[in-house]
C-alpha cells in the first residue's frame, strides 16, 4: 500500500481465526409432499449429489438481503449432508434448473464456520446484492432423505437477510497467513 509491504506475524499451527459477525438461520424441512428431482440428471446438480441416480426431494427459500455485498451460507442437515444452489430472481425447472445458478455449496473443512464440529456442513460463498430476490435451493446429498435442515447466513460486509431476526455470534473462519 503506497509502496510499504504490510508486515504479517503469523502463528505456528494456527488455521482459523475468531471473528463475530450477526448471523441469519434460515430453518426448514424437507419432506416428502416436496418437489423431486433426480440431480444427477442434470450437469449442476452431478458433482453435489452422491451417486447412483435417486430421487431427491428439494426445498425453494426465497430471499433477499439489505445490502450489496459476499454473504456466506452454512448449512447441515439432520439426515447427514446437504446440497445447494443460489438462483437469482427465479427458479424455473421448465427451463432447465441449471439456468441463473449464480453459487453451489462445497465442503467445510472441520473446526471452520459457524458449524465447526460438523462433518457434513456445507458453504456456498456469493455476492448478492440489495433488493435482488433470491433463491436457496436446497437437497440432501444422499436421494430419499428428508428431515429439519438450517443455513446460517452472515454478509462480510455486515449485510443481513431481510425479515429473519440476527444472532450475534464467534464464528471460527480460516486464516490466510
Amino acid at each position: 500500500i503506497l509502496g510499504v509491504e504490510p508486515v504479517l506475524d503469523c502463528p505456528d499451527d494456527v488455521a482459523t481465526a475468531t471473528i463475530e459477525k450477526d448471523v441469519y438461520l434460515i430453518q426448514d424441512t424437507l419432506v416428502s409432499t416436496d418437489p423431486t428431482i433426480v440431480a444427477v440428471n442434470f450437469a449442476c446438480y452431478a458433482d453435489l449429489v452422491s451417486t447412483p441416480p435417486g430421487i431427491h426431494n428439494f426445498h425453494l427459500d426465497t430471499f433477499t438481503v439489505d445490502q450489496d455485498g459476499i454473504y456466506v451460507f452454512e448449512g447441515i442437515g439432520e439426515f447427514g449432508k446437504l446440497a445447494a444452489t443460489i438462483y437469482e430472481m427465479e427458479f424455473d425447472p421448465a427451463n432447465g434448473p441449471c439456468n441463473n445458478i449464480m453459487a453451489s455449496s462445497q465442503d467445510i473443512p472441520l473446526g471452520e464456520g459457524y458449524y465447526p464440529t460438523e462433518p457434513d456442513a456445507v458453504r456456498i460463498n456469493v455476492q448478492l446484492h440489495e433488493g435482488t430476490q433470491y433463491i436457496l435451493f436446497t437437497l440432501p446429498h444422499d436421494p430419499g432423505q428428508l428431515g429439519a435442515y438450517e443455513w446460517a447466513v452472515w454478509g462480510m460486509d455486515g449485510g443481513g437477510v431481510v425479515g429473519l431476526d440476527s444472532i450475534p455470534t464467534v464464528l471460527q473462519l480460516p486464516l490466510f497467513c
